[in-house]
């Protein structure tokens, strides 16, 4: 899976309705990101390979199921 780009830029509204721009790099280009895809409706998971995405999922499973037993 390719990284992410190390600069990001995310434009939006403060609580008075006033434009904010934020730019980061690194570290916080990553949260940014990150953050951005969650109000896109983006998961972590969505962005796996589908085998690798299968894989969580199936040990997510068999955990569940694991403490659902008394």
């Amino acid at each position: 899976m390719p990284g992410r780009p190390d600069l990001a830029t995310c434009h939006g509204f403060d609580l008075t309705g006033a434009p904010v721009t934020v730019h980061g790099t690194g570290v916080l280009a990553r949260c940014l990101q990150h953050e951005c895809d969650h109000l896109d409706g983006m998961l972590y998971l969505d962005r796996l390979p589908a085998a690798a995405r299968e894989a969580v999922l199936a040990e997510f499973r068999e955990r569940q199921e694991a403490a659902a037993q008394p």
